[in-house]
């Protein structure tokens, strides 16, 4: 079936109609009269070098290690009936999934009691993902995926009772998508070409992470594309500064035939043309001339070496660019101007703006099309600790503090750092050992 694209990053929408944007799609990277660069899935992950992969990679290393957790929303005493092994979660840690929980699922919000399922054929699913993959390759992939086109896409193995058993991330750059109702947005079939073979899926086959974007409600886009003319422009100044360095001449010069005979309007395109082929692209930056001619004059018009052509001011906007489009602080990977008090905020917003969100978003695809074959009570649901540690200096001084002022007890600071409580004459002659440390050290006052 004919496909049909419009420029511009929009295309026809029709029943039937098999669509890949990040396959044939038209981008247009600057107004008025730049061109517009036709893209694919397969040249943006060939694009996936330097400061895109820098980050691509910080943010799959960051997402792979935290942990998944399986619970379950209970009422009334239905915990207490339950097979599967399980523990208690606190009140103020049930509260915060509750909160932090973005989906509708009133089930959950609304429970009595939530508790951490530790056995499970999910949870198991979930950390061997299949033969070859566990649960660090599984989210590394997907997410750097999602960060170069948008989109990811995992087939489901089923056992002969349609459960899930196996979750095999398939490559992106080879899926395309046959549309049922483009206005619904729903999907008839993915498409998967591996070897110049097809292979057919129906949705429920295929877990399919995406990164929505305004003007596609079927496919996504990925941070590489959303930051590609930076991406472009890092590529040419790589590409520019590496010519420059192999062929070690002068790139820019006016050729001057001097001659008594006036060169036709041919002989000067055919004398363009040669300089063209010779000089005209990045790849032939800094070549030189050599020549017998008296005629020929070259007059340098610039000097080309990499102390007075470099990129620093453009490669940082750049990398600001690249990292912002990724939601990486750009401390985190270019520490040259970095200090500790920044360091700091930075891992704070990383977490906070970037993997936290993200990771929500991928727990809400799980619990939306993963977790219903298993059980669709909508009682059983993933989640993460999303917690911001805190720089472990100032919580000491603050929690010495905070005990000092008999606002926490002991056992209370010991907890929030993470510590089992004391026993009660553990703690007593903790609390005598101080006043005595405290006596000792008060002088006695000097009598007049």
């Amino acid at each position: 079936m004919k496909r049909k694209y419009i420029k511009s990053g929009k295309y026809t929408k029709k029943a039937g109609t098999i669509i890949n944007p990040s396959m044939e799609y038209n981008s247009v990277l600057f107004s008025g009269e730049s061109p517009v660069i036709n893209l694919s899935a397969k040249s943006l992950v060939e694009k996936n070098t330097g400061w895109p992969a820098i980050c691509s990679s910080k943010l799959a290393a960051v997402m792979s290690s935290i942990e998944l957790k399986l619970y379950y929303a209970t009422n009334g005493n239905e915990s207490e009936k339950m097979i599967t092994e399980y523990k208690d979660v606190n009140k103020d840690k049930q509260e915060k999934i509750k909160k932090s929980l973005n989906n509708t699922n009133y089930v959950i919000k609304n429970a009595d009691n939530i508790v951490e399922i530790e056995m499970h054929p999910l949870k198991k699913l979930l950390y061997n993902v299949n033969g070859r993959m566990n649960y660090a390759d599984f989210i590394g992939l997907n997410e750097q995926y999602i960060d170069t086109i948008g989109n990811s896409y995992n087939l489901i193995e089923f056992d002969e009772d349609k459960v899930p058993v196996a979750l095999y991330p398939l490559l992106g750059e080879n899926i395309e998508i046959d549309v049922a109702d483009p206005v619904k947005g729903t999907i008839k079939k993915y498409v998967y070409t591996l070897d110049n073979k097809k292979y057919n899926y129906v949705p429920d086959q295929i877990l399919h992470f995406v990164n929505y974007v305004p003007g596609n409600n079927i496919f996504g886009k990925g941070a590489l594309e959303i930051a590609l003319a930076a991406v472009l422009r890092e590529n040419y100044y790589d590409a520019y500064e590496y010519w420059i360095c192999k062929n070690f001449a002068l790139p820019s010069f006016i050729a001057n035939w001097k001659t008594h005979k006036k060169l036709t309007e041919k002989e000067k395109a055919d004398l363009m043309k040669q300089f063209h082929q010779r000089f005209g692209s990045v790849k032939n930056a800094g070549k030189p001339i050599i020549t017998e001619a008296e005629a020929l004059e070259i007059i340098q018009l610039q000097s080309a070496n990499l102390r007075e052509m470099n990129f620093v001011n453009g490669r940082k906007a750049n990398l600001q660019i690249i990292a912002g489009a990724y939601g990486v602080p750009t401390d985190l990977i270019d520490t040259s101007d970095a200090n500790r008090a920044s360091s700091l905020t930075a891992i704070v917003q990383f977490l906070q703006f970037t993997i936290f969100p993200k990771m929500n978003r991928f727990c809400e695809i799980l619990n939306q099309n993963l977790v219903p074959w298993f059980d669709d009570s909508g009682k059983l649901f993933v989640y993460f600790d999303n917690t911001i540690p805190t720089d472990p200096e100032i919580q000491s001084k603050t929690l010495q503090t905070l005990t000092s002022s008999k606002i926490l007890t002991i056992n209370e600071a010991r907890n929030i750092m993470g510590y089992p409580s004391l026993e009660k004459e553990e703690v007593l002659e903790e609390n005598v050992n101080e006043e005595e440390v405290a006596e000792e050290v008060v002088e006695e006052p000097i009598k007049e």
